[in-house]
Order: C-alpha cells, then structure tokens, then sequence
C-alpha cells in the first residue's frame, strides 16, 4: 500500500513519516526527561523536563547545527524522535550524528529503519 504523503513510507500498510515537532509532541519529550525505563541502557540520568519547552519556544526544535523530528505513524501517532547534530573531527571534517529513540509500544515492528 502507498501513501499519498511523498514523505512517509509503508510497508504492511503502517505509514510512518518524519515531521517536525509540534507542541502537543513536547509532552512525549518531557517524559524521556523523567522515565529511566524510556530509553533503555542509553538513559543518561534524570532531566530537566522543562527543558524541551524551553527549547520549542526558541526555534522548534529545527536548528541548523542540531534539532529533532517527530517520527509519525499511523494517522499522527508520535512514535519516537530522530536528533541530529552536527560536529567536527579535529577542526578539520565534518560529520552528522543522527540518533533515533522509539517508544517501546513502536520498536520491533520496522518504524525505526523505515524513518
């Protein structure tokens, strides 16, 4: 089945897409602040979870050295994030790191390689 959106991709009729954050996903934000179960082994210790707000409110989470996107399934369902940034090896190179986390209702079920 395919979808209409040119941005989403499907495979076993689950659409998932990537759009940017939205207010109501801030709520999904400040959870992996304060859950240590969320993540998994990569949690890195309680957060500020006013943080993320903080954050929306200054460019939307849609930085040009860093930022995050919604991973979107199932008719607006927020299933995870994706992050970016940017850095240098030594001053000299530059390189993106991309990272993705998934709630644990999504993972195992291909949304994450598909986004």
């Amino acid at each position: 089945m395919e979808s209409a959106d040119p941005a989403a991709s499907t495979r076993d009729g689950l659409a998932v897409r990537l759009r940017p954050v939205g207010e109501a996903d801030l709520a999904m934000f400040r959870r992996f602040c304060v859950e240590p179960g969320l993540i998994g082994l990569d949690w890195a210790g309680f957060r500020d979870p006013g943080a993320p707000v903080r954050r929306f409110a200054v460019d939307g989470w849609l930085g040009v050295d860093d930022g995050r996107l919604i991973v979107e399934v199932e008719q607006g369902h927020a299933a995870g994030f994706v992050s970016y940034l940017s850095g240098r090896y030594g001053g000299r190179a530059s390189y993106w790191e991309v990272g993705i986390v998934l709630l644990p209702e999504w993972r195992g079920r291909g949304v994450g390689w598909r986004a």
